[in-house]
């Protein structure tokens, strides 16, 4: 990966707190731009739209569309963009569902900061845009 690019990352949260401190730590990491935040499913949606990242970050459960169904939406129209579900939620088989639907992979929102960076990283090098900056 180049120096001079940082991924663009899109965070969709519904919980204030928890979006804000991923930005935060997002923020902290040379490598990485938080290009825009969404506290539900259009909202999300909507910013992919306006800020083409390279990487969504989405949340399962939110309000008026949930993360399943907007990355339905979001992964047909920008195929290229890695997305990565989350969820708090270890009862439901989210990370199939999201796969399903479109999202290059899914965490659990318990995971340590190390693994979010590392997937975040992982899903950049392993798309086609970062051989292409």
């Amino acid at each position: 990966m180049e120096s001079t690019h940082r991924i663009r990352i899109v965070v969709a949260d519904d919980s204030t707190m928890y979006r804000n401190n991923v930005c935060l730590m997002l923020r902290l990491q040379n490598d990485m731009a938080v290009v825009a935040e969404a506290e539900n499913g259009w909202s999300a949606i909507e910013q992919v739209k306006a800020h083409r990242p390279d990487i969504l970050l989405i949340d399962i459960r939110m309000p008026f569309i949930d993360g399943i169904d907007a990355t339905k939406k979001i992964a047909s129209m920008f195929p290229q963009l890695r997305i990565i579900g989350m969820s708090a939620y270890e009862e439901c088989d989210y990370g199939n569902q999201m796969r399903q639907s479109g999202a290059w992979g899914y965490l659990d929102k318990a995971c340590v900061l190390g693994d979010l960076l590392s997937t975040i990283r992982k899903a950049y090098c392993d798309s086609d845009r970062s051989s292409s900056r």
